[in-house]
């Protein structure tokens, strides 16, 4: 199973490298070997696979028609809603489920497809393989969690890993291992805490006990989320991979802007590349709309999407909701603040000031402890 928690998946992680490293001819099948049985040992039955497997092969086949490719892209976005089961949406139009299981990895499988798909007239010929396209969606190092890779890049380092002589081994086990910490360590702990919190909330509201569910679930999702990462991405470096990296001190961010271009940053490049940018592009054609109003409008449907791509629940459309506030009210306080200031330098020079940054942070923070909770918990049922 691929699981920081599972012994073997452990002992494949730290292996791998050897197996890797050293190797250029044969890089490909040795990595699909490892994914393949991986995925094997995830998919438990017999009927999973097989829909795994079509899910994986028809897209591939089918995208070499241009003239398809965009109806593939819209026929697995509905397949994504299906078989992640979206409730609120199959039920409601009395859609029955034919399997009761869901694909192990789906959401990031469909966002690489999507990024293939679209790309694929642009490679070059070599770099079109079924062995890179199954290595690219089943890559155990970026299969659950992230990041999100690009496939030219991602067949870039299978043709050409890093030198082996010019990886330093120590300081990418050190980081595996701080890594491990704050899985098992730290976000173990606030796990705890934000789940005693919740359920404690369940019984009665009370607002210190709703501060405290904030604080902790931000903190566990960060620890939990980048110490994965660390994990993954160190372990991909030892064996010739150039992942990229995923965070960057996104809690100390002054706006929600600046924190999404900190927070899963493969996240916000894949939708500004395949989600924002089109939509601005497609209005920006129509003279009526104003520039203004078509980021607006862009920002809100993408983060909309980012929140149902996390989660089938209410709860997660909530989630992109308020992302798609946070980060509309930075802009209109950056336009009006860049105004007040008299340019951007100006502006820029003001958020350096010690008491200036402060309060961003903390108002920036605050906001995405709050939003976070319906990314952590079932927060509608609080009021039910």
């Amino acid at each position: 199973m691929i699981s920081l928690s599972s012994l073997w998946f452990t002992l494949i992680l730290f292996s791998a490298p050897l197996l890797l490293v050293h190797r250029t001819k044969y890089r490909g099948e040795i990595f699909l070997i490892i994914n393949g049985a991986l995925l094997l040992m995830s998919v438990g039955t017999l009927q999973r696979a097989l829909v795994t497997l079509a899910w994986i092969l028809i897209p591939y086949y089918a995208s070499r028609t241009i003239k398809f490719r965009k109806y593939l892209i819209g026929a697995l976005v509905l397949g994504f809603i299906y078989l992640n089961h979206y409730d609120w949406i199959i039920e409601s139009l009395g859609i029955p489920y034919l399997f009761a299981f869901k694909i192990l990895g789906l959401s990031y499988i469909l966002f690489r497809q999507i990024d293939f798909i679209l790309n694929r007239s642009s490679y070059l010929k070599s770099s079109i393989s079924l062995i890179h396209y199954l290595n690219y969606l089943l890559s155990f190092y970026t299969f659950l969690a992230g990041p999100i890779l690009r496939y030219e890049r991602f067949v870039e380092d299978i043709q050409h890993p890093n030198d082996p002589s010019k990886i330093d081994v120590h300081k990418q086990l050190h980081r595996a291992m701080n890594g491990y910490i704050k899985v098992f360590v730290l976000s173990a702990v606030l796990s705890i805490w934000a789940t005693s919190a919740y359920r404690s909330l369940m019984v009665q509201f009370d607002g210190w006990m709703f501060l405290w569910l904030c604080i902790t679930n931000a903190l566990f999702i960060y620890f939990n989320f980048s110490g994965y990462c660390d994990v993954m991405i160190s372990m991909g470096k030892c064996a010739g991979f150039n992942t990229e990296e995923n965070f960057n001190k996104p809690y100390l961010a002054q706006d929600l802007s600046d924190f999404w271009s900190r927070w899963h940053m493969t996240l916000t490049h894949w939708l500004t590349d395949y989600v924002f940018n089109p939509i601005v592009q497609t209005l920006a054609r129509n003279e009526r709309f104003s520039m203004d109003g078509i980021q607006v409008f862009a920002f809100m449907l993408t983060f909309l999407i980012a929140g149902l791509w996390h989660g089938t629940t209410l709860n997660f459309l909530i989630y992109g909701l308020l992302q798609g506030i946070g980060v509309t009210l930075s802009k209109l306080y950056q336009d009006h603040m860049i105004k007040k200031c008299g340019g951007r330098k100006q502006f820029r020079a003001y958020r350096q000031r010690l008491f200036v940054k402060i309060f961003e942070i903390s108002v920036t923070l605050s906001y995405v402890a709050l939003s976070f909770v319906f990314f952590g918990f079932d927060v509608l049922a609080l009021w039910r």
